[in-house]
């Protein structure tokens, strides 16, 4: 399987499972010598074409649902010292309107002793 990919002056081409710089020019067909910076593009390229293996789909999808099981844990810690502060301060309300001796501190005090 050969796969073009057009470049300004040359062609590189998949043959084989490797990239190779192919001139334009019609003069001129053969392989052209590779240099540093093609040697390169070539190394990047075919790193590119490796597909990524499935073990790492899976390491990446259990991060992805442990990070989403912390995260509902957090809102659930949360929720529950919502749920605290609005009961306590539902019981510190409660306390100072059925005896109006109670100061709010007082009330506050007397929760923390129930």
């Amino acid at each position: 399987c050969i796969s073009p990919i057009e470049l300004v002056n040359e062609e590189l081409i998949l043959a084989s499972g490797e990239y190779h710089m192919v001139s334009k020019d019609k003069d001129f067909r053969k392989k052209d010598p590779l240099s540093d910076d093609t040697d390169k593009v070539q190394g990047l390229l075919q790193e590119l074409s490796i597909p990524e293996e499935p073990e790492e789909e899976n390491d990446s999808e259990e991060t992805s649902l442990v990070e989403k099981r912390v995260m509902k844990a957090n809102q659930n810690e949360i929720l529950c010292w919502y749920q605290f502060i609005e009961s306590f301060e539902k019981r510190v309300k409660e306390i100072m309107n059925s005896n109006s001796r109670f100061n709010d501190q007082q009330a506050r005090t007397r929760v923390y002793e129930e």
